[in-house]
């Protein structure tokens, strides 16, 4: 039997699919060929979230074919809906691939690559982070909708993702579960090469006798820095516990005056940009993860805390909480300084951080890679006629 000759279309080498795609190029069976829209993320280029030039320092292309399609986009740049790259319709047309796996609908060339394959007779897997609250407005969900119905099989992140299409009437045996994951052998390879908490806190200045809560990502306003720092100076005393800021964006200076003019200033640390590599380190010596978005899709950063055992504070609006945050810490209401400050209060300084520690690696230990690429395979196969 020959392979199924997949074609995967997304928009740009990201950290967080190259060790997927890498793990379905493996697969027996499975003829795979990315097509990526624009070049970020190998090329250097200014990222307005963390306002630096940004270039990721783990591999993006190796272990699978790829290929860049000519970016012809005169109404947006490489973010607009209206990027298009005409050349994967060629693709499609001239009869190369029996599947096209479409990464979310957010641009002009993936709706075009889903009506092109309908056309040309390939089918249609899709996954995206399509949230309950992304499709509300009536109008929204009518096209939405309207482009579901050219969709053959769903691959879901997670559980609010689910059911979405479940809203949209998919059938069940059409949906399957292809977690949003992190490289999780990655960060266990890392963690287990890296020196004790205490001396990765003396490297860094933090004093090794406190709890250190931590902070990865662009600190933009829906990911509430500001708010992190309130809730924790209510939460802690002077010189108890460390606030640890690891990333940048437009609000750190912001949240720098704010610790100072609260007289916390010895208390918090920010890092600025920290790439893949080195993120590890800083994973590993603190105890709490706190990420206190008011929307965010998933948040895989919290994927990547639960590898190093932290427990996690994180509100509703985040994606990942249903799935990944049960006894292993807490979810919060959005926007609420006062729960923040108590869910700080009872996490950072419970004794029994150990068993939280040890929840969050066993969820975690189920939601990697491999299962991913499992339900991708089982889509992939499913519409291709193989069982």
């Amino acid at each position: 039997m020959s392979d199924i000759r997949l074609a995967a279309l997304t928009s740009h080498p990201i950290q967080y699919q190259a060790p997927l795609f890498r793990e379905i190029a493996n697969r027996d069976g499975i003829d795979l060929t990315v097509y990526f829209c624009s070049r970020r993320g190998v090329e250097p280029e200014t990222d307005e979230g963390f306002g630096e030039e940004v270039v990721w320092d783990v591999p993006l292309l190796e272990g699978y074919n790829y290929e860049f399609l000519p970016d012809w986009s005169p109404l947006g740049g490489a973010t607009s809906f209206f990027r298009l790259n005409p050349k994967i319709l060629e693709k499609l047309r001239h009869g190369e691939h029996d599947v096209l796996w479409v990464h979310g609908y957010e641009s002009l060339t993936n709706v075009a690559g889903i009506l092109a394959a309908n056309r040309y007779d390939i089918s249609v897997v899709f996954r995206g982070e399509v949230m309950p609250e992304t499709v509300e407005h009536s109008t929204k969900r009518y096209v939405v909708r309207e482009l579901f119905k050219r969709v053959d099989a769903f691959a879901s992140i997670g559980t609010p993702n689910r059911r979405v299409y479940e809203s949209f009437d998919i059938p069940e045996d059409r949906i399957f579960h292809a977690p949003y994951s992190v490289d999780n052998e990655f960060f266990q390879r890392k963690r287990d090469q890296l020196p004790p908490a205490w001396q990765l806190r003396e490297e860094v200045d933090i004093p090794i006798d406190r709890p250190v809560v931590l902070f990865v990502g662009k600190l933009l306003k829906r990911k509430r820095p500001g708010l992190l720092l309130d809730a924790f100076v209510e939460a802690s005393d002077p010189g108890e516990a460390t606030l640890l800021y690891v990333g940048d964006g437009d609000l750190r200076s912001q949240v720098e005056r704010r610790a100072a003019k609260r007289g916390r200033e010895d208390d918090v640390m920010f890092t600025g940009f920290v790439n893949q590599t080195n993120l590890p380190r800083y994973y590993e010596l603190a105890d709490v993860f706190v990420l206190p978005s008011t929307r965010e899709n998933w948040g895989l950063v919290i994927n990547e805390a639960m590898n190093f055992g932290l427990p996690v504070i994180t509100t509703e609006a985040v994606g990942a909480s249903e799935d990944l945050v049960r006894n292993n810490g807490m979810v919060i209401r959005a926007d609420s300084i006062q729960e923040l400050s108590d869910a700080i209060e009872k996490v950072a300084f419970k004794e029994d951080l150990p068993a939280l520690s040890d929840v969050s690696e066993q969820l975690i230990s189920e939601w990697g890679i491999s299962e991913t690429e499992f339900g991708i395979h089982r889509a992939v196969t499913s519409v291709a006629g193989i069982s």
